[in-house]
């Protein structure tokens, strides 16, 4: 049996037994064909709303369509006679939750370089479509209605986000970077992790806005700035992503790394970045990839 499919059924059985009912199945794009209550009605689990207060027990929430439009003690929600009544007692109810840093081509993988190997070995773009629809699916089980995508090569990133938005494909809401932008020596640009994910390495400040903009034209919803990019660099990513997306996202290894100017890093990826941020807010310690 392939080795992704005995993890994910092993992914499925666990989080089914940890999550009997979320309501980010409700918010979620439905399969193909699939028709949605008009009305539906969960009642009696207990209500975590997301809020700093105390849960709710023996809660109902009301959905009409793909909209939450009530939701509070049962006692309170006044429930119309034609919604489809679901009992959720004995279980726990809340909003979907949000994947800020995602990577649908990558499950249950140990290693860059094993991993990208095996997709390649087992039908190459036919196999990663495969893993990013298995992906989004495990995701959207586990509870997570939207995913913040951050890295993978731009063709399959634009088709799964796609896909699940046509009902072709079931999974959260998904917003794709494409791949990512990074400066980087021709050794370290060869890694397999920046192989296997699409990255696009670039030697001045005026060829990384010209991919930034290259990514906007093709339709991604962000653009992630990666390794060894400088000051001018990241000025002119920035510039591109708020005249046409307003929206740049950035992984750093230190504050240091935007302080100085651009030069050809021969950074090890295996050393992942220490901050994420919205520029230009000030970077934050914190791993990504």
């Amino acid at each position: 049996m392939d080795m992704w499919v005995r993890w994910v059924r092993k992914v499925r059985l666990v989080r089914w037994v940890r999550w009997a009912l979320l309501i980010g199945l409700l918010m979620s794009s439905p399969a193909p064909h699939a028709q949605a209550p008009k009305r539906l009605a969960l009642v009696g689990g207990m209500l975590l709303t997301g809020y700093d207060v105390p849960p709710i027990h023996h809660a109902a929430v009301l959905v009409e369509g793909n909209t939450i439009v009530q939701a509070g003690p049962a006692s309170e929600v006044k429930i119309p006679a034609d919604a489809t009544v679901v009992d959720t007692s004995g279980r726990t109810m809340l909003p979907g939750l949000i994947e800020t840093h995602g990577h649908l081509i990558v499950l249950g993988h140990g290693n860059y370089g094993t991993w990208f190997t095996w997709i390649n070995s087992h039908g190459g773009r036919q196999m990663l479509m495969k893993v990013m629809e298995t992906s989004a699916k495990q995701l959207l089980m586990a509870g997570v209605t939207t995913e913040v995508d951050l890295g993978a090569p731009l063709a399959d990133s634009l088709a799964i986000r796609d896909r699940i938005r046509k009902g072709e494909a079931v999974g959260p809401r998904v917003f794709v970077s494409g791949p990512w932008i990074a400066h980087l020596s021709a050794a370290a640009a060869g890694d397999a992790m920046q192989v296997g994910f699409g990255a696009i390495n670039t030697s001045t400040p005026a060829e990384a806005a010209q991919q930034a903009e290259r990514l906007a034209a093709a339709g991604v919803d962000h653009i992630k700035a990666h390794t060894g990019l400088g000051f001018e660099d990241y000025k002119a990513i920035v510039a591109v992503a708020r005249f046409s997306l307003w929206n740049a996202t950035s992984a750093l290894r230190s504050i240091s790394e935007i302080s100085s100017p651009p030069t050809t890093r021969n950074v090890s990826p295996s050393r992942k970045s220490a901050a994420r941020l919205t520029l230009p807010a000030s970077p934050q310690s914190r791993s990504s990839c």
